[in-house]
């Protein structure tokens, strides 16, 4: 196993938020390159000093076929780490965005 966590719960997150968030990275392997789902809603970075990706989820605001249907949506985002020797894992995160 390369990270203590593969998937966090972020509960419930305000729309035009911002929510931090910390995989730690336990692994031996070099990380090549990270590749968030939503680049427009999700920054993902290395930092080798901590051995975490620090990644921030910004939802924005709900769409409007959406706000006006549903008290709140549901989000299921991933993060793609490929390692030098051609291997990957896919972190993942999840929450409620209310308005």
């Amino acid at each position: 196993m390369n990270w203590e966590r593969t998937h966090i719960d972020l509960g419930t997150i305000k729309e035009k938020s911002s929510v931090n968030i910390d995989y730690n990275y336990i692994g031996s392997k070099v990380i090549a390159e990270i590749i968030p789902s939503c680049p427009g809603c999700t920054i993902a970075s290395y930092n080798s000093k901590t051995k975490q990706i620090e990644a921030a989820y910004n939802p924005g605001k709900l769409p409007r076929h959406l706000a006006g249907t549903f008290y709140h949506v549901t989000i299921q985002k991933t993060i793609l780490v490929k390692y030098e020797d051609g291997t990957e894992d896919i972190l993942s995160f999840s929450g409620k965005i209310i308005k």
